[in-house]
Order: structure tokens, then C-alpha cells, then sequence
């Protein structure tokens, strides 16, 4: 419009999950280890096969709508040169330190096999129904004011978490009463008893929550119970737990609840379990779940519970539940050892950044997009997938710390030749 040229280059965006979810489907392959038994190299070659098909369907529906681009001189992220780009960006990351990998919770999508990042995650949020239960875990000797058999009275909205559970958490000011409902003792959060008003209760003491702290428990499951677990199946506080809703006492899952892996870490525990595979099944370690996805395996675990004399209640609510994007399933939360970009080490210096750019309208830079950035959390950019560019990095098996990160094809060939 100003009379400069402007190259008009057609793009390609063709690696990522909708060209795989596509071929997995037309190849039948359900999940990676399907597609590692049909062979990386073939399953790629047909991924890219289908993006030819794609690129030239598309061609002949941008010339039909009337849009100007120039298609001989396009490029696709698939080509060797635009793929060699993404490794110098990389690189120039990790030389200034700003690339990490760390065994962190994440947003997993169980149809995908893949993390996303919190950015993913926010993308499809849904209305769906879900279990909202109350299960009761039994003391397993005296503490402090708990008595041997008494009961915690655990709040959880995930019953899928709870074969993973390593700690019940509760507010260290918060104040816990101890209630008698037909000859069973039970603790609930003071403030949350009228959970318990179509019982006919009997309240006979309270305690503050950092009196609780340290009380042990005997599990649901006991398949991890003679595991090296230290410290585990012990009241812990986590400064998330409150009275606004559930029972006061939270099942603590780590390998599944971001907020779980810190409060455990806090409180000394190191050890995480973690019975669920990358496909979002269970494995063979927990009885009668084997094979089960986990979203699935909430009512076989609400019936267990109901078997082994430990379900309170039981009810289902509505609520507002993250999906994932590409496959339209719900996601799950995951520890996964995965790739970063330390985005929280530079949040500052692009918010300074930020406020130097001159925005319109201009409310958006200085509110909307200067909070993202603000707020902004580490990057995680790695995915458990095959279509795409793979990340340039070299690990030492004998020694982890030796990392080789390389920015072009040229340095990869002097690092092979050296």
C-alpha cells in the first residue's frame, strides 16, 4: 500500500499432529507403539507423501477464491532449509542458557501421546460432567489427636488419580474437626461440615491443621505400599488446600497434579508413582484397572472403592474441563520429562521490551498483552511425536551433563567427522 514490494511467498505449515492423526488413521496405527512397529522411516515418508496430496488440493482452492500468492517460490516446514532454521533458533537459545530439560506435570494428550504446553491447553475448554466424590482413608495409628481407625474424609474430582495417591494435604491454619457418624470417626475441615448435614454427627473435638501434619494413613491401593516411598501415606500441608470446597483433605497424586508435585517435593517426598502409560491406559500394576483409559476407569475405581468399604459419597457435577485441540479428547495431567524454554528467566526484559513497542489499539499491549507476559511460564516445546523437527541435541548416555546442541547441518557434520 506504500508503494514497497513485499514478497507474497505461500507457506506450509505440514508437520504436527493433524498430518499424523490422519495417516495413523488411513494406516490404522493407534498409537506409538503401533507406529514403532510399523517403522519411523515409512510412517514419515507417508506423512509426507500426504502433505504432496494436501499442497496440491489447496492450490486449487487458493486460485479458485481469488487469493494472490506466489506458489513456485513457497515453502513448507518440512524442507530441509526452514527445518535448519528451527535448529539455529535452538541453538541460540541454549547457548544463552535458556534451554532446559526437566521432569515437570504437564497438560497430556493421551489420543496424541504427547505433552502440550499451558498455551495448548487454554485453547479448548469444554463443559462436561464429571465424578465429585468423598473417600474415606483410615489412620493407621495414634498421632497427636488422631486416633488409630479413625477416618480422613478425602475430596477428589479425578477418581482415575487415586492409585497414585501418595498424601493427603491439608491448610496448616486450617482448623479440622474429628466427628462420629454411626460408630466411625471421621475428620473434615470445620468450615465444610455441613457436607455431613443429612448425618446425624457428633462432633467431638477439633485440631489445627499443622497438628495433622505427619499423620499416617493406610492407601486405597496397596500395590505401591511396600515401595521405597520414605515419607509417603502421611498428611502433608500444601498452601493450595482450602475450605471453599470439597472436604479440606485433597488426594494427593504427584506424577498427576502440578500443584500435587510441589507439595510432595516440599514435604520431602521424592518418590513419584506413576501405573498410567503414555497411551492413557493403565498398566498391570493395579488390579482390575489393566488396559483401561483413565477417564474410562473412573467408575471401575468408584466401584472398588464402594467394594472395599471406603466411598463416602458420590455424586457427579458440572464443570469446565480442558481438550485437547488437535483430537478433540480430554487431556490429562502427567509428569514427562520434557524440553524447555526458560521463558520466566526473560518475562521481565520482554515486558520493558513491550512497553517500547507502540501498540493499536493500544490497550492491548499495555493490559492484555503485557500481563501474558508478565505471567508467562516456562515454554515447553518438546513433543513425543514423529513429524516434525527433531531436536538438535546429543546426550552423553555415560555422562547426562555432556550435551551437544547443534545449530545447522554444517556443525553436525564437523561434530560426526570430529
Amino acid at each position: 500500500m506504500r508503494g514497497y514490494f513485499v514478497e507474497r511467498r505461500f507457506g506450509w505449515d505440514v508437520h504436527g499432529l493433524p498430518i499424523e492423526m490422519e495417516v495413523q488413521k488411513e494406516l490404522g496405527l493407534e498409537d506409538p507403539q503401533d507406529i514403532d512397529d510399523y517403522g519411523i522411516d515409512k510412517f514419515n515418508e507417508a506423512c509426507r507423501s500426504q502433505v504432496q496430496t494436501n499442497t496440491e488440493n489447496w492450490e486449487k482452492i487458493t486460485r479458485k477464491i481469488g487469493r494472490w500468492v506466489d506458489f513456485e517460490n513457497d515453502y513448507k516446514t518440512m524442507d530441509v532449509g526452514f527445518m535448519e532454521s528451527v535448529w539455529w533458533v535452538f541453538k541460540e537459545l541454549f547457548d544463552k542458557n535458556l534451554i532446559y530439560k526437566d521432569y515437570k506435570v504437564l497438560p497430556y494428550s493421551w489420543a496424541a501421546s504427547t505433552p502440550l504446553s499451558n498455551f495448548e491447553a487454554n485453547m479448548d475448554y469444554r463443559d462436561v460432567e464429571d465424578p465429585s466424590i468423598f473417600f474415606k482413608l483410615k489412620a493407621r495409628k495414634d498421632f497427636n489427636k488422631v486416633l488409630k481407625d479413625d477416618f480422613f474424609l478425602v475430596w477428589t474430582t479425578t477418581p482415575w488419580c487415586i492409585p497414585g495417591n501418595l498424601a493427603i494435604a491439608v491448610g496448616k491454619d486450617i482448623e479440622y474437626s474429628r466427628v462420629e457418624i454411626d460408630n466411625e470417626f471421621y475428620w473434615i475441615a470445620t468450615e465444610r461440615l455441613h457436607e455431613l448435614d443429612e448425618f446425624d454427627i457428633k462432633e467431638i473435638e477439633t485440631s489445627i491443621g499443622k497438628d495433622l501434619i505427619g499423620a499416617e494413613y493406610v492407601p486405597a491401593y496397596s500395590e505401591f505400599e511396600n515401595e521405597n516411598l520414605g515419607k509417603a501415606f502421611k498428611l502433608i500441608h500444601s498452601d493450595d488446600t482450602n475450605t471453599a470446597s470439597g472436604s479440606g483433605l485433597v488426594s494427593q497424586a504427584p506424577a498427576y497434579g502440578e500443584s500435587d508435585f510441589y507439595s510432595l517435593k516440599n514435604a520431602g517426598i521424592s518418590v513419584i508413582v506413576d501405573p498410567v502409560t503414555l497411551a492413557g491406559k493403565f498398566d498391570k500394576t493395579v488390579k482390575g484397572l489393566e488396559d483401561m483409559y483413565v477417564k474410562d476407569a473412573d467408575v471401575k475405581i468408584i466401584e472398588q472403592l464402594d467394594e472395599r468399604g471406603l466411598l463416602f459419597s458420590s455424586k457427579r457435577e458440572m464443570h469446565s474441563y480442558p481438550f485437547c485441540w488437535r483430537t478433540g479428547t480430554p487431556l490429562i495431567y502427567k509428569a514427562i520429562p520434557t524440553w524447555f524454554v526458560n521463558v520466566e528467566k526473560i518475562s521481565e526484559r520482554m515486558v520493558e521490551l513491550n512497553s517500547q513497542t507502540h501498540w493499536v489499539p493500544g490497550f492491548i499491549g499495555e493490559k492484555r498483552f503485557s500481563n501474558w507476559l508478565a505471567d508467562a511460564r516456562d515454554w515447553a516445546i518438546s513433543r513425543n511425536r514423529y513429524w516434525g523437527s527433531c531436536i538438535p541435541i546429543w546426550i552423553n548416555d555415560d555422562d547426562p551433563e555432556d550435551i551437544i546442541c547443534v545449530g545447522s547441518i554444517e556443525e553436525l557434520k564437523e561434530f560426526i567427522w570430529c
